[in-house]
């Protein structure tokens, strides 16, 4: 699948270059991207924080804007790559849901990451099932990249639900006017490949097409312990699951199209992604398990997940500027988001679609999840005087959820290598529609050249809980030349999902009646630039979040002692320090240094918890050096977690044991260092030669999975050598 998926890739992209008029003669500039001074970086226009392009010292909001030349120049392959360098930001993984990927921003850790907002270009990606947008963005490439442009702290006042801790949104370079093919290829599998087409029809019509494929395999993982079995008659005494390792691998192909006519622009956007791991490798055939009289050995591939996900999206913008000081923008489009999830639990599980066969303990489980979006955004920039600006707009955005039905068999564990047929088991998670309309505005006076006050707020209502409102306030006062003060106060809220509302299936049980999680934010942060080679910021905060949505037991139902349900339960208290050194000397050669702390507690009944499974202290640091006139860059990047807070165990609900099965003690998480390096040479004027190591140290860094039952420290990344060329036309 994987070469099928590579040759048809190669073969647009050939269509591509054959189609262009021009080849290497037409190109002018010199390919070494355009090094921008740390001054024009942090002047640099930014429009995520307030909707109309403000630099980021002037904007409302804690704001890190990371450009193409910094990308480049550190040898990313994804945005997850690109999103570990910034301050109060960890990427992990999760077992859970195939190959999942989870983004923690200032310790806010959930499995989807339903509490970041993801746009592109200004859209959203999150989708209506989870909430969250990490099904396909954090292994988005990033050859067409920008700039990335991310606010850590609230965003509802302008962008509504899941602008909760931050606020991440990829801009792509629509604007560039060269064709454009990169090949990055290494171990693991490892292919991470881009083209690019731009077409000049008239002044007035214009066509682009943006192509990327990325695959990656990783075997023999290391995973912390999973659980333990208690003695008991079914179960010999400790049996204990540890000492593993997973086979991982990622395919994602993306398809970004755009045709602007005169004041139009008409987008089509596809994302195909498949996932798979096998995780149980390792295990010794003793222990083994005993059910309904037959023994069991776990063997290999206790656990198999496959999930594959489709995303289409059409749009369709339209952008007018009545006089240097009216602007109006109008974005309207359509998203179709596409699930299919196979949970294959015991060892040898299912190896075909509806069957279980092997000698495992538990099932395979099957399920399709189809939500559709229709979205329209109606904003309006006006700058009345140069002393003030003002952003309104009006929102509407319907939300559906198809009926999930599951697949599913849990049969009395068969004799070894008897096939059992699955079932139908009915619904998983109940047919839903959403509909939400809202207004915003924001005002930015700067009664002095020195000063600027912004206060915003924005009313959504949703058809199903009700209303939101969610104001903010900035003030940011430049001290001197030199020193940048900001103070911010916002609202925001995280609404419930569809999978939070509408799960159906067993042990859980739908609530119509979830109410939106609410956050309170303060912000403080001092920017210091004494010359143009130095830059030093550093930035507190503390949030309260109420009505924390938490999978709970009813206690209810004593037929079914394991039944669960999403309630809004218990309180959240954060607090944290981040801060950021960065130097470019005359030559282009660049450092940065960045630290962040953060404490977050669950206050449950009155009684504080520390949210488990985040790193409390996080260091990034790297730098860039040239040579030979900017022919030759070298940089190194790096990364450390540490004072991870322990994870609980969690009692898993099961007939015949009183108080269910417990699982493994509490698990606290190694300190963990990744090393990258990078070097890129340009062989001509259009074409460059790259080599990346990732992880040069080779380091297990392990994180918190959350799953829904027991901890597991999941390792994220294995050493990974990668050779490139990047040709421009």
């Amino acid at each position: 699948m994987t070469c099928q998926a590579l040759v048809r890739y190669w073969v647009v992209s050939l269509c591509l270059l054959i189609s262009s008029p021009s080849i290497a003669a037409d190109f002018e500039d010199d390919f070494a991207e355009v090094d921008l001074s740390l001054e024009e970086l942090l002047t640099l226009s930014i429009t995520t924080a307030s909707k109309i392009a403000v630099s980021a010292a002037d904007a409302p909001g804690i704001v890190s804007v990371i450009t193409r030349e910094q990308i480049q120049g550190r040898g990313a392959r994804t945005l997850a790559d690109v999103l570990s360098m910034v301050p109060g930001i960890t990427v992990a993984r999760s077992l859970q849901n195939g190959y999942n990927t989870t983004i923690l921003v200032r310790g806010s850790f959930s499995l989807n990451s339903e509490d970041i907002l993801i746009l592109k270009d200004g859209k959203r990606m999150n989708d209506a099932f989870t909430g969250g947008g990490v099904t396909f963005t954090p292994d988005y490439p990033v050859g067409h990249i920008k700039q990335i442009e991310i606010i850590r702290g609230p965003g509802s006042a302008l962008y509504g639900a899941n602008a909760f801790v931050g606020v991440i949104n990829i801009i792509t370079d629509r604007d560039q006017e060269d064709n454009r093919v990169s090949l990055r290829a290494g171990d693991h599998r490892g292919w991470f490949t881009s083209a690019t087409l731009r077409r000049q029809f008239s002044p007035h019509a214009r066509l682009g097409i943006d192509l990327d494929f990325v695959n990656n395999e990783l075997e023999d993982i290391p995973v912390n312990g999973f659980s333990q079995f208690p003695e008991g008659p079914a179960f010999v005494p400790s049996a204990t699951f540890s000492d593993r390792v997973t086979g991982d691998a990622k395919q994602m192909f993306t398809v970004d199209l755009f045709l602007e006519i005169s004041r139009f622009t008409i987008g089509f956007e596809y994302a195909d992604t498949k996932q798979r791991n096998n995780w149980g490798h390792g295990i010794p055939k003793d222990p083994h398990i005993v059910s309904e009289g037959v023994a069991l050995d776990l063997g290999q591939d206790v656990f198999s997940n496959r999930d594959k996900a489709r995303f289409v999206r059409a749009s369709l913008k339209y952008e007018r500027a009545f006089s240097d000081r009216l602007s109006l923008t109008w974005l309207s489009g359509y998203n179709d988001f596409h699930n299919f999830t196979n949970y294959r639990i015991g060892a040898n599980a299912s190896h075909g679609p509806w069957v279980y066969s092997g000698t495992g303990i538990g099932a395979s489980f099957f399920y399709d999840r189809d939500t559709q979006t229709t979205f329209s955004d109606l904003s309006l920039s006006w700058f009345p005087s140069e002393s003030h600006s003002l952003v309104v707009g009006l929102d509407y955005q319907r939300d559906e959820q198809d009926a999930t039905f599951s697949h599913v068999t849990f049969p009395p564990v068969p004799p070894r290598d008897q096939v059992v047929p699955a079932y139908h088991n009915g619904s998983v998670i109940l047919p839903g529609t959403r509909r939400i309309l809202a207004a915003y505005a924001q005002h930015t006076w700067t009664p002095h050249e020195k000063l600027g006050l912004t206060l915003g707020a924005r009313f959504d209502d949703y058809d199903d809980f009700g209303s939101s409102f969610n104001p903010r306030l900035a003030v940011v006062y430049h001290l001197s030349e030199a020193i940048h003060l900001k103070a911010l106060y916002g609202e925001a809220f995280r609404a419930p999902s569809f999978s939070e509302k509408n799960q159906s299936f067993t042990i859980y049980i739908p609530n119509p009646d979830l109410e939106p999680e609410e956050l309170e934010t303060y912000e403080l942060q001092c920017n210091v630039q004494p010359n143009k080679h130095w830059f030093f910021s550093l930035t507190g905060f503390q949030y309260d979040v109420d009505q924390v949505i938490n999978q709970i037991s009813t206690n209810t139902n004593p037929q079914n002692p394991g039944e669960t349900q999403f309630r809004n339960f218990g309180l959240r208290e954060g607090k944290g320090i981040e801060a950021e050194l960065r130097y470019q000397g005359r030559q282009g050669h660049d450092f940065y240094v960045n630290f962040s702390q953060v404490e977050v507690e669950d206050i449950l009944a009155g009684e504080a918890f520390p949210v488990s499974a985040i790193p409390e202290r996080s260091l990034n640091a790297g730098f860039q050096l040239h040579f030979m006139e900017k022919r030759l860059s070298i940089s190194a990047n790096m990364w450390h977690r540490t004072d991870w807070q322990e994870q609980d165990p969690t009692s898993l609900p099961f007939p015949g044991i009183p108080g269910g099965v417990p699982f493994l003690e509490t698990l606290r998480f190694e300190d963990a260092t990744v090393v990258d390096l990078h070097g890129a040479y340009e062989i001509r004027e259009n074409v460059r030669g790259s080599l990346t190591v990732i992880n040069v140290g080779d380091a297990h860094p392990q994180f918190g999975d959350l799953h829904s039952f027991a901890p597991a420290g999941i390792t994220t990344e294995r050493r990974q050598v990668i050779a490139g060329i990047n040709y421009r036309y």
